[in-house]
């Protein structure tokens, strides 16, 4: 429901009143504190993993938290790859002069998947393809130039 996906990222972003001491988003990531050594307290940024379950993120849009979804995303995009080559270490802290952890290959997917998703977005349910549903509405200003999908795939043909 749109209720639990609303609790899910608010419980992600901000934490909880639980006895956990993590906050397991940082600038719309996830992540986690327990990557940090030495151990630092939790009010400080966590470091932020690259592979994502897209379950969070699917879910925003599902219920139309569009603006959650932005913010995932280009958290994701801006905080969790490197610079330049786009390749997707385990884990990246926010402070850059920090060092990232090993590659992971899972990574690698989830920007392009959400890119996907902002551009052509499919809902089983409703057997509905949005095209722009997620596309951030400053793009879609008069004069701006437009934006185009071509031959994007879905499950009922490409569209574009």
């Amino acid at each position: 429901t749109a209720e639990l996906a609303d609790d899910l990222f608010n419980h992600l972003m901000y934490g909880n009143a639980s006895a956990l001491s993590t906050r397991p988003m940082t600038l719309g990531c996830t992540g986690y504190n327990a990557k940090q050594w030495p151990p630092k307290p939790a009010a400080l940024p966590s470091w932020q993993s690259t592979y994502t379950a897209y379950g969070m993120a699917y879910g925003l849009l599902v219920y139309d938290m569009v603006e959650r979804f932005l913010l995932h995303y280009f958290g994701m995009s801006a905080h969790t790859y490197t610079r330049g080559s786009w390749t997707t270490p385990e884990a990246t802290h926010p402070d850059r002069d920090i060092g990232s952890t090993d590659y992971v290959a899972a990574g690698v997917h989830t920007a392009p998947t959400y890119l996907k998703w902002m551009h052509v977005f499919e809902e089983p349910d409703s057997r509905t393809v949005w095209l722009g549903k997620a596309v951030p509405r400053e793009w879609l200003t008069p004069g701006a130039a437009p934006v185009v999908v071509r031959s994007s795939p879905t499950r009922y043909g490409r569209v574009g």
